[in-house]
């Protein structure tokens, strides 16, 4: 895999930060507040029931999608892909049904499902702001995976460049570029992550990476005097 998170790993961050989640239904509300105590197994036995019961009665789609993000975050790729696949088929042309087409098509890229994934990805029209960055990344990702590194360069620089999966997407598609030998390039993308001066201790080590495969880089290329700068 090319990235170093697995389908579930974003999914609590997004269900807290790219979701914005307006509460009309008492038994939606009540299992969104189970999710924010920590408690995904209530939130996900109380949305289920209410699935069952068509209790949700105003909020039954954005039950649905809550309901695949915490089977994700419960890592429980199976059953999270068979609510969104509800989703796609059930619901009317919406950003709800792109976002469930977003993350049902990063649980088939974590199972090596690449076209079915790009399907997906490209039926998508409408998603929220950090949200169509992950679409981006995924869509790299795939671009990669067919060793098309012009095409998924110019969708990454697109990114915000200062975000942590703007730095990921660029040292990731480096190392795949110099894997295949496109050297330059893929120094070029290492070496600005290296010049970097950063504070988070996530990206201090991600920077470590990049140096250590600078350095190795330059070894495999016999010049020991540029190896040296980057270990």
């Amino acid at each position: 895999g090319l990235l170093p998170t697995v389908a579930n790993a974003n999914a609590t961050d997004d269900l807290r930060g790219d979701l914005h989640w307006k509460v009309k239904d008492p038994q939606f509300g009540e299992a969104l507040f189970d999710f924010y105590r920590g408690d995904n197994f209530s939130a996900i036995t109380r949305l289920t029931l209410a699935q069952e019961t068509r209790a949700l009665v105003s909020q039954e789609q954005e039950g649905d999608l809550l309901l695949g993000m915490l089977y994700l975050t419960s890592n429980m790729p199976n059953e999270a892909q068979k609510v969104f696949s509800r989703l796609i088929k059930d619901s009317d042309p919406s950003s709800l049904s792109d976002i469930a087409r977003l993350y049902s098509a990063k649980i088939l890229y974590s199972q090596g499902a690449y076209p079915a994934a790009e399907k997906l990805l490209s039926a998508i029209e409408d998603l929220p702001g950090g949200l169509r960055e992950k679409q981006n990344v995924l869509l790299a990702n795939l671009l990669m995976e067919k060793k098309q590194f012009q095409k998924a360069e110019t969708l990454l620089l697109r990114l915000d460049n200062d975000s942590k999966q703007g730095y990921y997407s660029r040292h990731n598609l480096a190392v795949n570029m110099l894997k295949d030998g496109i050297s330059l390039q893929g120094t070029g993308l290492l070496v600005v992550i290296s010049k970097e001066i950063f504070s988070d201790p996530e990206m201090k080590m991600l920077q470590d990476k990049v140096n250590l495969a600078l350095g190795y880089h330059y070894l495999q290329q016999k010049e020991p005097g540029l190896a040296k700068v980057y270990f």
